[in-house]
Formats: C-alpha cells, sequence, structure tokens
C-alpha cells in the first residue's frame, strides 16, 4: 500500500501519494476553486460563440450583397470587411468605386449621418442597376453601406441594358437638382454642408489652397421694401449670374441664404482669390438693373478666408463672414481679406 502524507499550508492540504500530488481543499477554499473553474469555463464559451455568429455573420452578409463596406464619412476613406472578420482599409476613397473622381452628388454616407438612420439610393454601373444602403455607426462618424446588384429584380433585362443611360442620366438630374437653388440657378446651402467637406479634405490631401468668399448685397432690404420681392428676386440672379461668370469651371458659386452667397475657388493663391473678388465687386457695382424703368445700382460687401491645413469648413465660413461683416463696418462695397 503506497505511503501518504499530508502538508498542511494555511486552509488548504496538500496530498502526496505515491502517484503524484493532489489538491486537498478545506470547504471555502473548494467553492471558490470551482467557482472560478466556471467562469473561466464560461468564458471561454462565450468567446467561442461570438466567434462563430461573427463567421456567420460574415457569410450571410456576403450571401445576401454584393459588396459591404465601411465609410468614413469626413474622409471618404473606405474600409472592407475579410471573410476572417477582420476590417481592412482599402487604397481607394468610397466614390472611386463608382470610377467618380469627387464625391457622389447624392451621396448616401452623408445623408445617412445628416439624418442619424439608414438611407437608400441606386446607382446604374456598367449597365447594372445597384442598390446603395447606408447605415451609420459611431456616433455617425462612419456609415455601414451595403451593395446590391438588383438589376435582375427588374422586369425585362433587355429594357434595362436599353433604359440604363436614360436612368443614370436622371438620376443625376435629380441629385443635380437636389443641390441646385431655384430661384438663381447655382448651388444652394446643401452642397456647402454636404459636399464641400469631403472636397475641402481632398485639396488639403493633395495641398491644394482655397480660398471663400462671403458675399452680402449692402441694403437688399431696402431694395425690397422699394421695388418689392419680384424685383427683389431679380436682383438676386444677377448678382448670382455675374459670380457663376466671374469663376473658373472647377470653383463654385453658393445661395447661401437670403441676399447672402458663399464663392469657393480651388487651387488658387492669396493673390489672385483677392483679385478675384475685387473683379466681381466692381462688375456687380457696374451692373445697371431696369426697375419701373429706373437704372437700379447694387453693391456687395465681401469677405475672403483661406484655407490651411487641418481647417474645417465650419471655421473656414467663419472667418470669411467675420471678415464680410468687417467690411460692412468700414463702409460697404469692398474686400475685407485680412483681420486688422
Amino acid at each position: 500500500m503506497e505511503q501518504e502524507s499530508i502538508f498542511r499550508q494555511g486552509s488548504a492540504s496538500l496530498l502526496f501519494s505515491g502517484s503524484g500530488t493532489i489538491p486537498v481543499i478545506d470547504r471555502p477554499k473548494k467553492e471558490l476553486y470551482y467557482i472560478d473553474k466556471l467562469r473561466k469555463r464560461k468564458i471561454n464559451m462565450e468567446k467561442d460563440l461570438l466567434d462563430v455568429i461573427k463567421s456567420s455573420i460574415n457569410e450571410i452578409l456576403a450571401g445576401l450583397y454584393d459588396s459591404v463596406r465601411i465609410i468614413e464619412v469626413k474622409t471618404h476613406d473606405q474600409y472592407v470587411l475579410t471573410p476572417s472578420g477582420k476590417i481592412e482599409k482599402q487604397d481607394i476613397f468610397c466614390h472611386e468605386f463608382w470610377d467618380r473622381d469627387d464625391p457622389c452628388k447624392n451621396c448616401v454616407a452623408r445623408r445617412s449621418q445628416k439624418a442619424k438612420g439608414i438611407q437608400e439610393k441606386v446607382e446604374v454601373y456598367h449597365n447594372k442597376v445597384y442598390l446603395v444602403v447606408g447605415l451609420p455607426i459611431a456616433d455617425g462618424e462612419y456609415i455601414i453601406e451595403i451593395v446590391k446588384d438588383i438589376t435582375e429584380l427588374v422586369t425585362a433585362r433587355e429594357e434595362i441594358m436599353f433604359q440604363c443611360e436614360v436612368l443614370r442620366a436622371q438620376l443625376e438630374q435629380v441629385a443635380q437638382t437636389a443641390y441646385v437653388d431655384a430661384l438663381t440657378g447655382i448651388w444652394n446651402r446643401r452642397y456647402i454642408e454636404e459636399r464641400f467637406p469631403g472636397v475641402l479634405h481632398k485639396a488639403d490631401s493633395l495641398g491644394k489652397k482655397v480660398a471663400v468668399f462671403m458675399v452680402d448685397i449692402d441694403h437688399f432690404k431696402v431694395v425690397n421694401d422699394t421695388y418689392g420681392h419680384t424685383n427683389g428676386d431679380e436682383v438676386l440672379r444677377r448678382v448670382a449670374r455675374i459670380l457663376q461668370r466671374g469663376i473658373r469651371g472647377q470653383d463654385a458659386a453658393v445661395r447661401y441664404g437670403g441676399e447672402e452667397f458663399c464663392v469657393i475657388l480651388y487651387d488658387v493663391s492669396e493673390e489672385v482669390a483677392v483679385q478675384i473678388a475685387e473683379r466681381i465687386r466692381e462688375q456687380i457695382s457696374r451692373e445697371e438693373i431696369i426697375i419701373e424703368e429706373r437704372k437700379v445700382r447694387v453693391t456687395v460687401s465681401i469677405g475672403v478666408a483661406f484655407g490651411e491645413p487641418g481647417i474645417s469648413v465650419e471655421k473656414l465660413l467663419a472667418t470669411a463672414d467675420r471678415r464680410l461683416y468687417r467690411g460692412k463696418e468700414l463702409g460697404r462695397n469692398r474686400v475685407v481679406w485680412r483681420d486688422e
């Protein structure tokens, strides 16, 4: 018969026998021992279950949709879910997925962020029709975007092939209309809210300089009160046309609200930007508008701000707006491009 001996330490004991060492645990310690053992087993089971769930979700998404990606709204960077469940950053911006150089005019990621909920759009690409659904996550900084080919859901493929270009043109027109001011025909404020942040980030990353004008018609209330809102609208249209004519195709003229406009110049030096602002101001002041058989002239005050690395849209607009109102204080009909 094997010899056994017991060595005691505190409230626990070790039983030595010929076959090895066996823990002999007092009752309170014994309960804690088994509780800890069960806890560790539960953690392992939960981890295994989460791995199974993650793998299953990836398989389901891959089976249901043609593409599942994560979009960073501010930068337009694109990430994808790999079959192993990892998230990998791609080398292209999200709009380049659709062979576009600039952010989509009907960007579902920006719309989902603004709406704080699911948004949808339809894209026509390479003679196929896709449903694109955006779902905001991480307080709206990122959007889960799923893409589904719905071409086969349309009644006749031959009709689709015939109508694809027509549909794409219509979608582009609808998206364009959403960003156009109905009165003046130039961009509306939505352009600044939804498209300008991405364009500013792209210009920053490419080392391109951006300039912003805030333009306000001086004493516009007097024009409205004297000649009525219909004639006031004609003044707004005339100013908008001068702004549009005074910039390049790569730039943007925006009706910001009321009698206030915004001009965005891309890839321009500070000196040239100020020259453009002065030329626009002079052209508006010389423009004759016939109202009730009378020649009416208006003037504008312009505040200019310049982009710098990392600057936000809000700060850029605030700087231009502050300089605009400094121009008002100095007597109106002038361009202010620096803080005095």
